[in-house]
C-alpha cells in the first residue's frame, strides 16, 4: 500500500471541503471566494505554518480574514471543524495603543500559549534580535517576555524560554517571568548562544 505523506494529508483534508462542493452546482459570495476555489482545485493552495497541535488531535495554520488580517486557525481531521484561535484585530502590546503585530510565532507544547517575536531588527543575513510575547490562549492574556532577544527556544516542557542577548545566555520562566543569567563571559569577540556571520 501506498505511504500518503503528513503534507499531502493534511493538504487534502483541507482541500476536501471545496473538492465535495464542486460536485454541486454552486454559486460564490464574491469573485475572491470563487479565485480561491480555483486555487485550491489546481493545486495552488495549501496552509501555512502547519504545526501539530494537542497531542495531534488537531493542527494550527495561517490564514488570512475577510479583511487581510493574518490569523491563527485549528483545523480538527475528524470533525472538519476549522476555528480561529488567534486573530490580532483589537489588541495591542500590553502598556501601549500600539496595535499589536508579530513577526513570527511557536507554540508551548501545551499546545495553551504562543510565542510570539516581535519587533525584529536584523543583525546579519538570517538573524536578529527581537522582542518576544507570550499568550495565552484560557485567558487572552498578552505578556512580555524578553526584549532584544536573539535565539530565543521553548523548553521541552514550554514552561521556560531560553534565549540570547549581548552574547550571554539567559531564561525565563514564563509563569512568573523571572529571568536569570547562565553566562557572564561575552565580550566583542566571545558570545554565547548564536553563530558569528560566516557559520550563518
Amino acid at each position: 500500500m501506498k505511504r500518503i505523506s503528513r503534507s499531502y494529508f493534511i493538504a487534502l483534508v483541507v482541500c476536501l471541503p471545496f473538492i465535495a462542493g464542486a460536485q454541486e452546482k454552486q454559486r460564490f459570495a464574491n469573485m475572491d471566494e470563487a479565485l480561491q476555489a480555483g486555487a485550491i482545485l489546481n493545486g495552488r493552495q495549501a496552509p501555512r505554518n502547519v504545526n501539530w497541535i494537542e497531542g495531534g488531535a488537531r493542527f494550527s495554520y495561517t490564514d488570512r480574514d475577510a479583511s487581510g488580517t493574518p490569523v491563527i486557525r485549528a483545523y480538527d481531521p475528524r470533525t472538519g471543524k476549522d476555528t480561529v484561535l488567534f486573530a490580532p484585530t483589537g489588541l495591542t502590546f500590553p502598556g501601549t495603543n500600539q496595535p499589536f503585530a508579530y513577526d513570527g510565532f511557536q507554540w508551548t507544547q501545551d499546545s495553551k500559549r504562543l510565542v510570539f517575536s516581535t519587533n525584529f531588527q536584523p543583525l546579519y543575513t538570517r538573524s536578529g534580535i527581537a522582542d518576544i510575547y507570550v499568550y495565552s490562549l484560557a485567558d487572552r492574556r498578552m505578556q512580555l517576555a524578553p526584549k532584544r532577544a536573539r535565539t530565543g527556544e521553548l523548553s521541552p516542557n514550554g514552561a521556560v524560554l531560553g534565549f540570547e542577548r549581548d552574547g550571554d545566555m539567559y531564561v525565563t520562566t514564563l509563569a512568573n517571568q523571572q529571568e536569570k543569567r547562565l553566562t557572564r563571559d561575552a565580550s566583542e569577540h566571545v558570545y554565547n548562544g548564536h553563530f558569528d556571520w560566516v557559520y550563518e
